[in-house]
């Protein structure tokens, strides 16, 4: 995922995505006590440790699922767990990470990762177009970088 387009593409949705220049979680709608000082620290550059620390501030125990991905230096870090589903680009190949329910969390890490799809709700591919964000909060199901679908 490049330093220098930022710029994703993502099909709506009931959960939250909330997009910054060095992280991104997306929280199911459950979540949206949380949504606010998340959005804070994304939006004021926080990296992954700081934001996974806001995110786990008020406990895991009640939280049913969210993706936190993370790029710095060319290394990307991402955290699921619950039903979201992810692919990374990775020299080549798809690298496909699941969450779950069973486990804590789902925690891996890629050098030079160039695509990244998130899926966290059923979308209807067949209804819409995929609308662009570099930065921001939206309502999505799924989210690709760089855009799926570029104008």
């Amino acid at each position: 995922m490049s330093n220098v387009d930022r710029r994703r593409s993502y099909r709506p949705g009931g959960w939250f995505g909330i997009f910054g220049d060095h992280a991104s979680v997306l929280l199911p709608p459950s979540e949206k006590p949380r949504v606010t000082a998340l959005w804070e620290l994304v939006d004021d550059g926080a990296g992954f440790d700081e934001v996974l620390d806001g995110l786990l501030a008020s406990g895991l125990r009640d939280l049913p699922g969210f993706v936190l991905v993370s790029e710095a230096a060319g290394v990307t870090k991402v955290v699921l767990r619950g039903a979201a589903v992810a692919a990374f680009g990775v020299d080549g190949d798809m690298v496909e990470l699941a969450g779950s329910t069973d486990t804590t969390w789902v925690e891996r890490s890629f050098v030079g990762a160039s695509q990244m799809f998130v899926q966290v709700e059923a979308t209807d591919e067949e209804e819409g177009e995929d609308l662009l964000i570099e930065n921001g909060l939206v309502r999505l199901g799924r989210v690709d970088q760089p855009p799926f679908k570029l104008e």
